[in-house]
């Protein structure tokens, strides 16, 4: 990245600074992913959703944030480091596949809520939000892209294809 800012600006102060920012940037970044997945876990915990729930929905009296919901969140990113310094085809094909279920996941609801027109029995009259016909054009928007995601997130990443890097 270094040697690219470099080229780009011709500069290696610029460079510097340019990473620099990107590594602060990046950084703020890595805090609120991990703020919002520990806050996801307890959300999950505290509705008994989770194993251990009990330690996992626990807010801790001092610090008031889920303690033991972040530690669980740093293992877990820590083990899918773990499985890429193992196998780096592994690791994409586990996010690969996160990735086309959390796009069907988003589309299947979307699909049966077209199938039934969209009907009253399941978006309540009473909704805070009506969105009319751009409510049509949003659900299938989300079909569209889950099928479109589907079929392409299983091609692979770069060629030559052989039987290993098939699902990379």
């Amino acid at each position: 990245m270094y040697e690219i800012w470099n080229q780009a600006t011709k500069s290696e102060v610029a460079g510097t600074i340019f990473v620099s920012v990107l590594i602060v940037i990046n950084f703020v970044v890595l805090i609120a992913c991990q703020h919002t997945a520990s806050r996801l876990t307890w959300a999950f915990a505290r509705d008994n959703a989770l194993v251990f729930s009990s330690k996992l929905g626990h807010i801790h009296s001092k610090l008031e944030v889920p303690v033991w919901a972040l530690l669980v969140n740093a293992l877990v990113v820590c083990l899918l480091g773990f499985i890429y310094l193992g196998s780096a085809l592994t690791f994409n094909a586990f996010i690969g596949t996160s990735l086309i279920l959390q796009q069907v996941s988003f589309a299947i609801p979307a699909l049966l809520l077209m199938i039934q027109r969209r009907s009253s029995t399941f978006l309540k009259p009473d909704r805070f939000v009506k969105l009319g016909v751009f409510g049509w054009f949003a659900n299938g928007i989300t079909v569209a892209y889950g099928c479109l995601t589907l079929v392409f997130y299983c091609f692979p990443a770069y060629p030559p294809v052989t039987g290993s890097t098939m699902s990379e």
